[in-house]
């Protein structure tokens, strides 16, 4: 409207509009044809019935064994008046029905699919491709002691699952590094999206067989700014994942272990901080999950590594500075090597224990002088597939790894 009065159009200016709504031009002719009048409800004609789109929704993504999940029908662009659900691994395994409620009895990684229909015909078919988490009502690790150090294998693994909302840079296994072995869990954050929240996400735990429970890890971390808002957190969940309470916290310049840098941070030794959670309040749960969800706030490249629940240790057991512990290859294929270093003489214990506690072979026990050992584990007999510790205990200091055989 050009014009200086408020109540008409001037003849040109209505001249001008028909032409407009009359040209194929921009399609506005289009705009008053009776099919789209009644396709947009704007006459008194019933509608079109437009094919739907099939999408979905449930109230839960993260159960325990023998749990109950509702989906529900968010399909759009048609309203959707008949269904066909497929949940494999699923009890029923499909459905007819607006919002199915399924059980899921067995642990595993599901998928779920829909497709929605009307009378204008059969939609799309929704697939979610590992929608469906459901984890054992017993724990993975039951025994006296858990511990992970990343020298097995890549993750995500059967262990570790990580979750990665963008499928771009995330968790990975990496030999770049390590506070003790040879290999860590980094994210390259200097690549990393902003504000991008990546997690790692522990295998479960049986915390009863652990007298006076902590978690104990290490990580390194360097800004690139003064005030980079990079931060750490650790949930825990009691409930197979489905809800999570954040235990840990520490962001920005509390979380850096190194100066600023710019360049590729990869730490050296004295550049990881040994961090503690005090787990008391969870001693009596036999099926816990620890979650590791680093945000991106411009910082540089963040690792984890060690991740150990035990009993309390003291700065002896967590320091060790003058020892030196590794085991290669690892996973094996059941021979190992292992070399030890002290920098001082001392009394030394050196053995291999199963996921139980159990005693499998003792590789050392005396007094051993200043310098490096080795030893060959398996040589003798092989190990069978499974999971061992190396414990060792030297001048009041412990340190154990863990060996995964295939």
């Amino acid at each position: 409207d050009y014009a200086t009065c408020t109540k008409m159009f001037t003849k040109g200016q209505a001249t001008r509009m028909d032409a407009a709504l009359n040209s194929s031009a921009g399609y506005r002719n289009a705009l008053w044809q009776s099919a789209n009048l009644v396709a947009t409800g704007t006459t008194s004609t019933t509608q079109a019935t437009c094919t739907p789109s099939s999408d979905f929704i449930s109230s839960i993504n993260n159960i325990c064994e023998g749990a109950p999940v509702t989906f529900y029908d968010i399909s759009w662009n048609g309203t959707a008046t008949t269904w066909s659900w497929s949940f494999p691994g699923g009890t029923p395994s499909s459905s007819t029905v607006t919002s199915p409620v399924i059980q899921y009895n067995s642990a595993g990684i599901y998928s779920v699919s829909l497709t929605a229909s009307n009378t204008a015909g059969t939609g799309n078919t929704m697939t979610k491709t590992g929608y469906i988490i459901v984890r054992s009502d017993t724990a993975n690790y039951n025994s006296w002691h858990y511990i992970e150090s990343f020298e097995g294998k890549p993750i995500p693994n059967t262990d570790w699952m990580v979750i990665n909302p963008d499928n771009g840079v995330t968790w990975y296994q990496t030999n770049v590094a390590s506070s003790s072995g040879f290999k860590s869990a980094r994210i390259d954050n200097l690549s990393n999206a902003p504000d991008e929240v990546d997690e790692l996400i522990s295998p479960s735990v049986d915390l009863t067989q652990v007298t006076n429970p902590w978690l104990y890890f290490r990580v390194a971390y360097a800004p690139v700014n003064s005030g980079d808002a990079d931060k750490l957190a650790v949930y825990i969940s009691v409930n197979c994942g489905h809800s999570w309470q954040i235990k840990y916290l520490k962001k920005g310049s509390a979380l850096a272990t190194a100066g600023q840098q710019s360049s590729n941070f990869v730490p050296s030794s004295g550049q990881w901080s040994q961090e503690s959670l005090n787990l008391s309040n969870f001693a009596s749960y036999k099926n816990i999950l620890f979650k590791f969800a680093f945000t991106c706030g411009g910082g540089n490249n963040i690792y984890l590594d060690d991740i150990n629940i035990s009993p309390p240790v003291g700065t002896a057991d967590l320091e060790a500075e003058n020892i030196r512990l590794k085991v290669f290859p690892n996973p094996s294929n059941g021979t190992a090597s292992i070399d030890l270093q002290l920098n001082a003489s001392m009394s030394t214990s050196l053995s291999v224990e199963d996921v139980l506690g159990r005693k499998i072979e003792q590789l050392e026990a005396g007094h051993l002088p200043a310098g490096e050992h080795h030893y060959s584990l398996g040589a003798q007999k092989s190990l069978g597939a499974g999971v061992y510790f190396i414990r060792l205990e030297a001048g009041g200091n412990k340190k154990v790894l863990k060996l995964v055989v295939n």
